[in-house]
């Protein structure tokens, strides 16, 4: 079984890709998708060894298409498994591969507003069935309004494609948006906590009290 981390980033904020490398990346099997260079040619920036460059949007809005794109690369490199998370999503790598995932197409963090869609900052698994589905869907330029916030976001896009096609989120609670993150003393595997991103010297932290 092949598997691969998938982790959405962009340009504009790849030194928190570097806290992420400093952190919790393991040592193989992930990869940073960033979209269209606005300094590629220009600067003659290249994609580092593990960063692939995917031809689609590299703001939050283009974040369905970032997603789609690294599902299409990761069909095409022969992987059964994804799971996308974000730069600022903190991962306990060994717990994450060993939750469970392969039995079944759609694990993550289940809000059970809008019909049902694992959250994309939490990040989720997909079986190599779901990454086809979405490799072929249609989306959407993701769209936010001032009053209701995003409503066409990257996660409830993939949670609609595949609910569409008959796949519901398998729900598990390990996978966090808010404290507690990944201790010695529970079993939770991911941290986005929205009250205080995983970014910078706070990434750090949530790693030291994941290895005390």
């Amino acid at each position: 079984m092949k598997t691969l981390i998938a982790i959405l980033s962009c340009h504009a904020h790849k030194e928190q890709d570097h806290v992420c490398r400093q952190t919790w990346v393991p040592a193989g099997g992930y990869r940073f998708f960033l979209g269209r260079d606005p300094n590629f040619g220009a600067s003659g920036a290249a994609p580092l060894q593990d960063e692939e460059f995917l031809d689609v949007p590299d703001d939050y809005l283009g974040l369905p298409f970032k997603t789609q794109a690294a599902c299409r690369w990761a069909l095409t490199h022969g992987y059964d498994f994804l799971f996308k998370c974000d730069n600022d999503t903190y991962v306990h790598v060994p717990r994450l591969l060993a939750s469970g995932f392969e039995d079944r197409d759609y694990t993550g963090w289940d809000w059970e507003g809008h019909g049902g869609y694992c959250s994309g900052g939490a990040g989720y698994w997909l079986s190599r069935v779901a990454m086809q589905h979405i490799a072929n869907a249609t989306l959407i330029m993701d769209y936010a309004d001032t009053t209701r916030g995003s409503l066409k976001g990257e996660d409830l896009q993939i949670g609609e494609v595949l609910r569409n096609q008959g796949i519901t989120p398998n729900g598990d609670e390990r996978y966090r948006l808010h404290l507690p993150g990944p201790e010695p003393g529970n079993d939770i595997i991911t941290l986005h906590d929205v009250r205080n991103p995983c970014k910078g010297q706070r990434m750090f932290d949530v790693h030291r009290s994941a290895n005390e």
